[in-house]
């Protein structure tokens, strides 16, 4: 599978991988030879005070893990498999191009798939998309 992994395609196979609860999330990422060393915790939303809606990780529930690029790619197939939606963009049909303060986020069409958000399948090739 040919794809660009980011920090969410680890985290989200290391939560599959502990099987994690969903309020659990990753905030320590560490990047050893062909793998990464994951670590988080169980997570609450702050309610109350200046920093409500903040995410707080508790200490209990704390768990690390090292997940390598192979047991990734292996995740984002599976991913493949079970939704229908594209491993690289998450089935948005569109990735981050660039950040700037100025300017915020830009998005270009996701080139896995083409734009369209869903799987392309092991043998269909992607249908290109022009950035307008």
């Amino acid at each position: 599978m040919n794809i660009d992994l980011s920090f969410r395609h680890y985290g989200d196979a290391g939560k599959d991988k502990l099987r994690a609860d969903p309020s659990f999330d990753f905030f320590k990422f560490e990047v050893i030879e062909d793998g990464m060393l994951l670590e988080g915790s169980l997570t609450k939303i702050i309610t109350k005070g200046k920093n409500k809606g903040d995410v707080k990780y508790l200490p209990e529930g704390c768990r690390k893990t090292f997940i390598t690029r192979d047991e990734t790619v292996a995740w984002c197939e599976k991913y493949e498999k079970e939704t229908g939606n594209c491993a690289q963009c998450f089935g948005k049909s569109k990735v981050m191009k660039s950040w700037s303060a100025k300017d915020g986020t830009e998005y270009r069409p996701c080139r896995k798939c083409g734009g369209t958000g869903k799987s392309t399948g092991s043998n269909q090739q992607p249908i290109l998309v022009q950035a307008q």
